[in-house]
């Protein structure tokens, strides 16, 4: 609803001499109708607004050539192509008001307004960063600005958030930051210098680019190496669990073949093709298909694992995995403290995909959970013996509601999976 509203505010002030109207009934038949009204009316005007900056730029060499000198060309372009994407939800839109389905008419031209807002405001930075002007386009309102610029500084926080940040990034994080001070900001708008403003938010978000660009390159050779011990622990692991069923006796090609695999040459080569698959994920920088893959490997050696548990001689090795959470909470406004206690209650050795336990936040919504949190953390394999406990402190920022912690391990000797929750509330 903020967001609907947000739309509505900064478009009044952007289209205050535009007159067209969307020609609808002046007589609602009940409030929702009347909103939808106002909303298509105002979208209109946008589009139109909107049209109208993307005709003048368009028409205009100069700003054509300055555009594709900075390399700025498929950036305007691409808005090009989400304002037409607005145009048709619009049309969405007004169909939707037409048939008498008006939850979906207002979602449409909400998306719509979101665009042509975003559009506006994109083309205006794209201009600057190119060494143009339109400062003529009094459309263009402080207040817009200001609120570019808080959301850019929200930005910088939250990257900031992240943790373990190189100083190269942070450095450049700094500078965005000193770029946006917002009482400097007010003071170069309130003496007519848009294009200045417009300009810093532009640098600002530029020295954001290259912070992440810097902080994704190290976060890769993290994950690189990551990756390469994950695959050893894999191919590890089920060694192991085919040297136990070897030395049980057990036939562990009869094993293999229930999963299309005729002897261990076989499933050498898969283990094979699949280090090389996440590897290039990795070098293409493709971090979420690599672990896809990682997991999708995993599950079925947990699979074939099972397999194996039922074999007779294997029945006597089985392992009792099991594992408590417990959670105490604190209140340090906004924040909520959460010291999580995590304990090995089984015989068996459990392995934790990372730092933080593989813990997620769960909020119940509706008699489903739902993730809502995850904690940032060092993407490190962690042991627990049995018997062991440890402690994990999280600090949330979250509305009130009913939650859950979800620890998630894998019992070391035979790869199956173990989980343990415990609730909490937000009042």
């Amino acid at each position: 609803m903020r967001r609907v509203y947000s739309s509505i505010v900064v478009l009044l002030m952007l289209l205050p001499m535009l007159s067209s109207t969307l020609a609808i009934s002046a007589v609602p038949i009940n409030p929702e109708i009347k909103r939808v009204e106002n909303m298509l009316n105002i979208a209109y005007k946008a589009r139109e607004r909107v049209e109208y900056l993307i005709s003048n730029v368009m028409n205009n060499v100069t700003l054509t050539n300055l555009i594709s000198a900075a390399g700025l060309m498929d950036e305007f372009n691409g808005n090009v192509t989400l304002f037409n994407e607005g145009k048709i939800l619009l049309d969405e839109a007004k169909g939707a008001y037409d048939a008498g389905n008006y939850a979906l008419a207002l979602n449409k031209v909400s998306q719509a307004l979101d665009l042509f807002r975003d559009v506006f405001k994109n083309i205006h930075v794209i201009v600057c960063k190119a060494g143009g002007c339109l400062e003529d386009e009094n459309a263009i309102k402080a207040e817009g600005l200001i609120v570019a610029a808080n959301r850019t500084l929200e930005r910088i926080n939250s990257i900031r958030e992240l943790g373990d940040i190189p100083e190269e990034a942070y450095s450049k994080l700094s500078e965005a930051e000193s770029l946006l001070n917002i009482a400097e900001l007010r003071n170069l708008l309130a003496k007519g210098n848009v294009s200045g403003v417009a300009h810093r938010i532009a640098d600002a978000e530029k020295l954001i680019a290259d912070a992440i660009k810097i902080i994704k390159s190290k976060a890769e050779e993290k994950c690189a190496e990551r990756v390469d011990k994950f695959i050893a622990k894999i191919n590890e692991t089920f060694n192991k669990i085919v040297e136990k069923a070897r030395s049980l006796g057990v036939n562990a090609s009869e094993v293999l073949k229930m999963f299309g695999f005729n002897n261990l040459n076989e499933i050498q080569e898969m283990k094979n093709n699949l280090i090389g698959k996440v590897k290039s994920f990795v070098k293409f920088g493709n971090v979420i298909q690599a672990i896809k893959e990682m997991n999708d490997a995993m599950e079925k050696i947990r699979n074939m694992n099972r397999e194996m548990e039922k074999v007779r001689y294997i029945a006597q090795y089985q392992f009792n995995a099991e594992l408590e959470v417990k959670v105490e909470k604190s209140f340090r406004k906004p924040f909520t403290v959460l010291d999580i206690t995590i304990t090995n209650t089984g015989n068996a050795t459990l392995i934790f995909p990372n730092s933080a336990f593989g813990l997620i936040i769960e909020k119940s919504v509706d008699g489903f959970w739902k993730p809502v949190y995850t904690p940032i953390s060092a993407q490190v394999l962690i042991m627990l013996k049995p018997g062991e406990s440890r402690h994990i402190v999280v600090k949330v920022d979250l509305p009130a509601g009913t939650y859950r912690v979800v620890v998630h391990a894998m019992c070391e000797k035979v790869l199956t999976p173990v989980t343990a929750q415990a609730e909490f509330t937000i009042p």
